[in-house]
């Protein structure tokens, strides 16, 4: 195994774990050993899968772990570290470096909020479950992962992918003609595995799953195909994906436990396995999210009108029933299940990442935009960061709510305490954007300072500070947010979207959808997912920013030319994406 670049894990958990009633082919008491007989070192691209879904609601894992209810954020994050490390008894192996044992520790996380965590605990890579509508959806889930492992010293991550499906209740399996009986149907796969790959992921582990015909395996059944064709695409043909760029992060409050909402049980703004409310921060959180991902509540929903949805005699969601109804549809065989598999859009592209405010200056340089939303005041050490960081040439953007009142070297602002309400907000170019009620800090801003937007009454609302090479961005609505705590106003969206243009290498025009962007090399790439699922063939423009004075534009996935318009400083490519289906398009720079 030794200088493999192919990815392989070996699940053995620990008996101490005392799982082993879930896991019963997973013992193994001399694992390092094996793994030393198979050649795998700290080096190899191998590892020990050690925790597979060890963060699990329910099942062996979450078996007498204490309940989380009613404890602030930083106990609740001790007690639940705690009880791994020492409950479970895997400190001693977790913290050991790779090197001390020989190999690398895997740990597969199920809930978004888990992967800073199982980094926190001693992991070497930690992948985050997603394609299961138990949890959330991969937007944000990606964001959240990538994230932790880039703040984490750039450690490895990835993406396991489910075949099962709560609302049908069974994994991805096919009769004999072809027919899905229970689980997503192939498209679901397609879309996933193409945001992880090109999201960045280290390692992408499907779960098991049937992909031929039969006790035989004869053939290859739909889900082989994609899964084949996916193949193909990413270990053959176009291995290398470059770089993903991703400009922005958005800082989260480190012990938040923060989940995305998802599915028709998980609305509420609830956290730590749906036992606290969520905080200040983790709802401006929330508010930054609903506008990064439009929809992306929406996955693991029934669609409005889905004619398997059963409601038992008080009008409530029969589960059962329904799960009965959805494979009774699909038995059918005149429905097309792509329709009733619900995901979220990117605004900006999968070009956030989250972090939290653990995150050091070497973490902040990695990105050009940092849009604080944790609930403050900031720590010293934090703040200082983000001044260098700023001095440097990074963009911050910060609101008033998150610094403490009194005189602010990073925004050049004197900050009060006070508060006022308001309900509109002026732009400097005048043009005025009427908002929801909201609340404000009152501030008095520095001689240099630019006034961006003032509230209606006049008071400043968005001030820009120049830092060195960089600049600050001070918002005064209370978290940016409405005065009900849940929605971003539109003058902070406006905001974000100039300061995302002043970034961004492409512009995508048209319907919504997930799109992502990477560099590879000299190219510019970008993966179109279509995610209507009212099953729309999605066309739209592409704007490559560039300076050449021609280019080369291909579509990845089948490997035929497209044509394009070179214009002032871009390149212009008309786009189309098949209902449910993924579209690359790369574009090459003349000289």
């Amino acid at each position: 195994m030794e200088g493999n670049v192919r990815p392989f894990a070996y699940i053995a958990i620990p008996a101490e774990a005392n799982v082993a009633a879930c896991y019963p082919d997973t013992a193994d008491s001399d694992a390092a050993t094996t793994l030393r007989e198979l050649g795998v070192t700290a080096q190899s691209a191998a590892w020990r899968l050690g925790m597979p879904e060890f963060d699990q609601g329910g099942g062996c894992w979450a078996r007498d772990r204490p309940n989380l209810g009613g404890l602030p954020d930083d106990q609740a994050y001790a007690t639940w570290s705690s009880f791994y490390l020492d409950a479970k008894a895997l400190r001693p192996y977790l913290e050991q470096s790779a090197q001390q044992r020989g190999y690398k520790w895997m740990s597969v996380c199920v809930y978004a909020f888990c992967p800073q965590y199982a980094y926190d605990l001693g992991s070497d890579v930690v992948l985050l479950e997603r394609n299961i509508d138990e949890v959330s959806g991969m937007s944000p889930g990606l964001a959240m992962v990538r994230g932790a492992a880039r703040q984490n010293d750039g450690r490895q991550w990835g993406i396991d992918i489910s075949t099962y499906r709560y609302w049908n209740g069974g994994p991805t399996t096919f009769d004999d003609n072809g027919r899905l009986v229970t689980g997503w149907s192939p498209s679901v796969f397609e879309r996933s595995m193409y945001a992880a790959f090109m999201a960045g992921a280290d390692v992408i582990l499907n779960e098991a799953a049937v992909y031929g015909y039969g006790a035989a395996e004869r053939g290859r059944n739909p889900l082989g195909v994609v899964v084949g064709d996916f193949a193909d695409f990413s270990m053959r043909r176009h291995p290398d994906r470059g770089i993903p760029e991703v400009p922005m992060a958005i800082l989260q409050d480190h012990f938040s436990g923060y989940e995305p909402q998802f599915g028709e049980f998980d609305q509420y703004p609830h956290k730590w396995y749906r036992k606290n409310p969520y905080t200040q921060g983790d709802r401006m959180l929330s508010g930054l999210l609903e506008v990064a991902y439009p929809g992306y509540r929406s996955w693991g929903t029934i669609v409005p009108n889905a004619p398997w949805r059963v409601a038992g005699p008080d009008g409530t969601l029969d589960t059962q029933a329904t799960q009965a109804a959805y494979r009774r549809a699909l038995a059918a065989g005149d429905a097309d299940p792509r329709i009733w598999e619900p995901m979220g859009s990117t605004r900006w592209g999968e070009s956030i990442d989250v972090i939290t405010d653990r995150a050091r200056l070497d973490t902040l340089l990695r990105y050009r935009i940092v849009v604080l939303a944790n609930s403050g005041p900031t720590a010293p050490d934090l703040h200082a960061d983000l001044t260098e960081y700023v001095r440097r040439g990074g963009t911050v953007v910060v609101n008033a709510s998150q610094l403490v009142p009194g005189p602010d070297p990073l925004t050049g602002v004197q900050i009060s305490a006070e508060r006022r309400p308001a309900d509109g907000v002026l732009w400097s170019d005048g043009t005025v954007i009427p908002e929801s009620p909201f609340n404000y800090v009152r501030i008095v801003p520095g001689r240099d300072a630019e006034i961006v937007a003032t509230t209606t009454d006049g008071s400043p609302a968005i001030i820009g500070h120049k830092l060195g090479a960089g600049s600050v961005y001070l918002t005064t609505a209370d978290r940016l947010l409405d005065a009900t705590g849940r929605d971003l106003l539109a003058s902070g969206l406006r905001l974000l979207d100039e300061r995302q243009a002043d970034v961004a290498t492409v512009r995508v025009e048209g319907p919504p959808l997930q799109y992502l962007v990477n560099k590879v090399g000299t190219s510019t790439v970008v993966t179109l997912i279509n995610t209507d699922v009212g099953g729309s063939t999605w066309q739209g423009r592409l704007r490559f920013r560039t300076d050449a004075g021609s280019a080369h534009v291909n579509e990845w996935t089948a490997d035929a030319p497209v044509e394009s318009l070179v214009g002032a400083e871009e390149v212009v490519v008309d786009a189309t994406v098949p209902p449910f289906g993924v579209r690359v398009y790369g574009i090459q720079p003349g000289r």
